[in-house]
C-alpha cells in the first residue's frame, strides 16, 4: 500500500480552507489544518509532512516568519512549501531567495491544488 502524502495546511479563511482540504482529502491526502500561525512550526518539527501549504497573511505568527524558521532548520528545510496567498509578491519574494517550492495565487480553483501538491513531493 502507498503511503498517504501528509500536507500542512495553514490558511485562515474558513472557507478557502474547507474547500482544499475536502480536495486534498479526496486525493487520498492527510491534511494536518492549522486556522493562525500558532504552531504551525512546532507541528512541522513534529509530524514531518511530504509538503507545506501556506499563507502568508495568518494571524498570531505569519507565513513568513514560519517560512523563516523552516527554511533556517536542517531537518525541515527540504520539505517543499507551497505558498498559498491572496497577495502577490512572485516578483519580490522569488522561489530562489525565499526557497518556496511553487506560489498559488488567491482566489483560484480549487482543481489547481492537488496536481500542484504532487508536483512539489515529486
Amino acid at each position: 500500500m502507498e503511503k498517504k502524502i501528509k500536507v500542512i495546511y495553514a490558511e485562515d479563511d474558513a472557507l478557502t480552507a474547507e474547500v482544499m482540504i475536502y480536495k486534498m482529502k479526496k486525493a487520498g491526502f492527510e491534511v494536518i489544518y492549522f486556522s493562525d500561525g500558532e504552531g504551525v512550526f512546532e507541528a512541522i518539527l513534529n509530524e514531518k509532512p511530504n509538503v507545506i501549504l501556506l499563507d502568508l497573511m495568518l494571524p498570531k505568527k505569519s507565513g513568513y516568519s514560519i517560512l523563516k524558521d523552516i527554511k533556517s532548520h536542517p531537518e525541515l528545510s527540504n520539505i517543499p512549501v507551497i505558498i498559498f496567498s491572496a497577495l502577490d509578491h512572485t516578483k519580490e519574494y522569488t522561489s530562489l531567495a525565499y526557497h518556496y517550492a511553487d506560489y498559488i495565487l488567491k482566489p483560484c480553483s480549487p482543481d489547481v491544488i492537488v496536481p500542484r501538491i504532487l508536483n512539489a513531493v515529486q
